[in-house]
């Protein structure tokens, strides 16, 4: 069934809020050079109501987790985890502080949430409700409150509606007031809204495609690699995988006549292809899912077998051509 929030987000307007948590807080003069090391983009590019998102890797260039970042201060950082708990993050980056670092790592005595408005409408519409855009909308570009006194940060995203969607963070006070503002405008998208949205998209998630058995490029998230920022934990192995054509894997968007299931292999004549990675049942496409598959079983019109010997198979498809 097409819930009046699934349309909406594709028409016009929705949100979806995430819980809260504490945020992680570094402090001290090597804030900046001590991240450069453990991440992905280039931290200097953090300033004043700027966000910068990150992924952190290990020195396979698998992940880690998917941080953002909000200057707090001129040597103050706040960082957001989407993959983890706060305290995970927290005792992972503290045991890679060296003698010599100057900087502290602790958690934040408060909450901060994350509210996703997707659709057509979305920096439109907040843009209405007092954000304002002062380059030209992109990915990664930030939305500043015309409000100075508001703590909310934004930014935008790759959408699940449309082209772009916006990230919303701060603390829980302000963005459960800014959930109640975008309440009187558009839907709230529920849980299996937002999944199934993000598949059609073909838009990767924690817990589900950003995780330790992945590298950034083989699920998307090329908009969060700086190229130019020097080394880091997994740099090698990046940009190997961009010089010479090594990204042997790629998120795709499956369509099957039966139900998919997280962790099914998938199969050509020639062996293992890939593995679903979320699933779900779309009120427009069906049965769908999506996998990281080895290239080139990616392409568009691949039929795979799906590894439960039920003589099953799903193909590759493009649901969302202008959000894929």
């Amino acid at each position: 069934m097409i819930t009046p929030a699934y349309r909406f987000c594709l028409e016009t307007l929705a949100w979806f809020p995430h819980p809260g948590s504490p945020l992680v807080l570094a402090s001290g003069p090597d804030c900046i050079a001590f991240f450069q090391r453990q991440t992905t983009n280039d931290l200097r590019l953090l300033g004043p109501r700027l966000i910068v998102v990150a992924a952190l890797t290990d020195a396979s260039a698998r992940i880690l987790d998917l941080l953002e970042f909000i200057a707090l201060g001129p040597e103050a950082i706040g960082i957001r985890s989407n993959c983890s708990s706060s305290e995970e993050l927290a005792r992972y980056l503290a045991a890679r502080i060296f003698l010599m670092d100057k900087l502290t790592i602790e958690l934040s005595s408060e909450d901060y949430c994350a509210i996703d408005i997707e659709g057509p409408k979305a920096i439109e519409t907040l843009e209405r409700v007092g954000f304002g855009l002062s380059v030209e909308a992109n990915i990664g570009n930030v939305l500043n409150p015309t409000d100075k006194s508001s703590r909310l940060h934004a930014y935008i995203r790759p959408g699940i509606g449309g082209r772009f969607g916006v990230r919303v963070l701060g603390p829980a006070n302000e963005t459960r007031a800014l959930g109640g503002t975008l309440s009187e405008v558009a839907p709230q998208l529920g849980e299996l809204d937002w999944q199934i949205l993000r598949i059609e998209a073909c838009q990767s998630a924690p817990h589900a495609e950003l995780s330790a058995a992945y590298t950034p490029l083989e699920v998307g998230l090329n908009w969060v690699i700086n190229n130019d920022k020097g080394c880091y934990t997994g740099q090698e192995v990046i940009a190997r995988q961009q010089t010479y054509g090594k990204v042997s894997k790629s998120l795709t968007c499956l369509q099957c006549e039966v139900p998919l299931y997280p962790g099914q292999t998938l199969h050509s004549a020639q062996g293992i292809a890939g593995t679903v990675t979320t699933a779900g049942e779309s009120p427009e496409f069906g049965h769908i899912g999506l996998a990281v598959l080895r290239k080139p079983y990616h392409l568009p019109g691949t039929r795979l077998l799906i590894g439960d010997e039920s003589g099953q198979s799903a193909v590759v498809t493009r649901l969302r051509s202008s959000t894929s």
